[in-house]
Formats: C-alpha cells, structure tokens, sequence
C-alpha cells in the first residue's frame, strides 16, 4: 500500500522579528497534536522567517475525524 499524505506549508517570524527556539517548539508541538510531522525547515530574509513543511497521513487522520476527534 503507497502511504498517501498531504502537506501544508507555514511561515514563523516576520520580517523584523526572527522566531525563538520556543516559538518553533510551541508551533512543532500544537502541530503534531494534529497528526503533522516537519519535513523541512528553512531560514527566508536573512533568518527572520522560517518556512516549515509539515505532512501527515491522509489515512491516519481521516480515521482519527471519524472517531470524532478534531
């Protein structure tokens, strides 16, 4: 069976404020309650702004909703 996943893409900081260990480790730990695991992570504007890509299983969250999770 091919595992099927879907990702989703976000941006942390801005453009004056590089974001802090802490505030990556929040977002990393508030994402993966929701079933998405980091795929890479990389520094924009001179390390402002951080871009993660996060997948998770289109399968194992589907059944995770359909036991009435959120």
């Amino acid at each position: 069976m091919v595992a099927r996943w879907e990702y989703h893409v976000e941006v942390i900081g801005s453009f004056w404020h590089a974001p802090g260990p802490e505030e990556i480790q929040q977002f990393l730990t508030e994402s993966a309650e929701d079933g998405w695991e980091p795929v890479e992570l990389a520094s924009i504007q001179n390390g402002n702004r951080m871009v993660l890509i996060l997948r998770r299983s289109v399968e194992g969250y589907r059944r995770k909703k359909e036991k009435g999770w959120p």
